[in-house]
């Protein structure tokens, strides 16, 4: 079994770390599920809206986060119009409720009641070309444990939704994501999918998977949580 891992950027500003695992034979996936936002309305709050995307209990749930984090407030849907936004014309920000004048303690949080294996979205800025950003896409166990993450990847204001933040951890691990950028940053997301496996595990499954490869490799520390 060949495992590696790395961050790659892409033409269209493609940032990954990921864990390549080879399924084994006969393992029954489905399509992986995408919240596109494009099925609510501007201004609408997200939260429990895609809880059964892909199935019963099998979609995410927004604004919530493991202890001791704070969720930070529900992503709002804003209409960016097609072409800015990855896909249709919707996109969701980060919830600014918890601001002050200097300040911005604000996350994008989501839930799985089924732990996933890989986790993408696109991000961008909803702010003009004179600010920039590098957020990073953080992923959870049901403990509260960081599973994974990626590097961070400079984002523009005025350049769209197009930079693709991705994880792939060797198992499903992952219960919680979480999508962090700078305190003023209106930071916005499209496009989140994830593994929609036929036979899904557990709910809030615990078991965290042991390296794959030898504790040295770079591949290990690519995919290990950070302290």
């Amino acid at each position: 079994m060949g495992i590696g891992g790395g961050a790659v950027r892409g033409k269209a500003g493609l940032l990954s770390v990921a864990c390549l695992l080879l399924l084994p034979a006969g393992t029954a996936r489905a399509a992986d599920a995408v919240a596109t936002f494009d099925d609510l309305v501007a201004g609408t709050a997200v939260s429990s809206q895609y809880h059964n995307l892909g199935g019963p209990d099998r979609g995410l749930d927004f604004n919530q986060a493991p202890q001791p984090y704070s969720s930070g407030g529900a992503p709002h849907v804003l209409d960016v119009g097609a072409g800015t936004a990855q896909s249709g014309s919707h996109v969701a920000e980060r919830s600014f409720q918890n601001c002050t004048p200097e300040f911005c303690a604000g996350s994008i949080w989501g839930h799985f009641t089924y732990a996933k294996q890989h986790v993408s979205l696109y991000v961008g800025l909803h702010q003009s070309s004179m600010f920039s950003d590098a957020p990073t896409l953080k992923l959870f166990d049901a403990s509260g444990d960081q599973v994974g993450y990626t590097g961070s990847a400079t984002v523009f204001g005025g350049a769209g939704y197009h930079t693709q933040l991705s994880v792939n951890l060797p198992s499903q691990q992952a219960v919680y994501f979480q999508v962090t950028g700078g305190s003023h940053s209106e930071i916005a997301i499209d496009d989140v999918s994830f593994d929609n496996p036929a036979t899904p595990p557990p709910a809030d499954f615990k078991l965290k998977a042991r390296p794959l490869i030898s504790p040295g490799s770079s591949a290990t520390r690519s995919c290990r949580a950070r302290p």
